[in-house]
């Protein structure tokens, strides 16, 4: 339920917990301290909200599953809500959204998660491995780096996305025919926009933090903030791009079918045209009057024969001269 990790340049440790009083116990003001909440249950989400004077309306948007991303600067601790995107371990190319918080309070970073699921195990290991600058860094770094690690996920998704759209196109170009085309660039679009609704707000989140909070993060890190920012306008403009080009190739689509019908009228009018007067001379022959001098002729039927065939020739040479087939 709980995972506390607690680090300085030399010292390391991590541990698995199940109660908040063991937590309480093993709080340290002399190193960084990362409290991961694994579920938010809300009991266990209102005493540690409690402990560190945390806002009862925070504890409302940590609990809200459905909160976009916001940011809340207090006088003692900054408050993130985010959005936490991945790929369940099945593999599937539908990805998870998962509500996520942050709460950043002097040496200590708070993360409350949805499920028991996230994106941090190469976080976890440059603590444990001592990889990069993490360890010499404040808590601030490890708020930053814990938001990179989620927005490292969008990007990830937004290839991915790349990926499909590139493929629908070269589907939509060698066989417009499938109808699964169509529905899979809806659904494209659904998660394009899925992404946006929550890159959008975030940026602008980030851009606030920047400018805004400065208490909280020592000037280093406000280039990392930036980098964070950056590659937040880079996923949104790639979702903009993405709606404009899955347009284009509904439109592509929409234009392979009309053109697929206009071929098929095309040749059943072609059709109509050579066989309209061979149905005529049939029509003729074929009505029931008593007194018709032709049915009398022994050469009648293979002449009427003769003349079909004739017409039809002619008629097809025709149309293939004036290019209609």
């Amino acid at each position: 339920m709980l995972r506390l990790i607690q680090y300085n340049e030399t010292e390391y440790f991590k541990q698995k917990i199940a109660t908040f009083e063991e937590l309480i116990s093993l709080l340290k003001d002399d190193r960084v301290q990362w409290i991961d909440v694994e579920t938010c249950e809300q009991a266990i989400v209102e005493q540690i909200c409690q402990y560190f004077g945390i806002h009862h309306l925070i504890v409302e948007d940590i609990l809200n599953v459905k909160q976009m991303p916001k940011a809340e600067m207090f006088e003692n601790y900054l408050f993130l809500a985010a959005k936490m995107l991945y790929y369940p371990q099945t593999k599937s190319d539908e990805f998870q959204i998962e509500h996520i918080s942050f709460v950043l309070i002097k040496q200590t970073v708070i993360s409350f998660q949805q499920f028991p699921v996230d994106v941090f195990d190469e976080v976890r290991k440059r603590i444990t491995d001592k990889i990069g600058r993490i360890r010499f860094k404040k808590a601030d770094y490890l708020f930053y780096r814990l938001n990179d690690t989620l927005v490292d996920k969008y990007i990830e998704i937004v290839y991915n996305l790349e990926r499909k759209l590139n493929e629908l196109e070269e589907e939509i170009n060698e066989n417009a025919k499938r109808n699964e085309v169509i529905t899979q660039l809806i659904a494209l679009k659904s998660d394009i926009n899925s992404i946006r609704r929550i890159a959008m707000p975030l940026y602008s989140e980030f851009v606030r933090i920047k400018y805004e909070v400065g208490t909280f993060f020592h000037k280093h890190t406000f280039t990392y903030l930036q980098d964070l920012c950056d590659h937040l306008l880079y996923v949104q403009s790639s979702c903009d791009n993405f709606k404009e080009v899955i347009n284009d190739l509904m439109q592509l689509y929409f234009s392979f079918l009309s053109q697929d019908t206009n071929n098929v009228m095309r040749i059943l009018t072609v059709f109509s045209t050579i066989f309209m007067p061979l149905s005529f001379l049939v029509g003729v022959y074929g009505m029931n009057f008593k007194y018709m001098p032709e049915l009398e002729w022994k050469w009648a039927y293979p002449m009427l024969w003769v003349i079909m065939i004739f017409i039809g020739l002619i008629m097809t040479w025709y149309v293939k001269r004036k290019y209609w087939l």
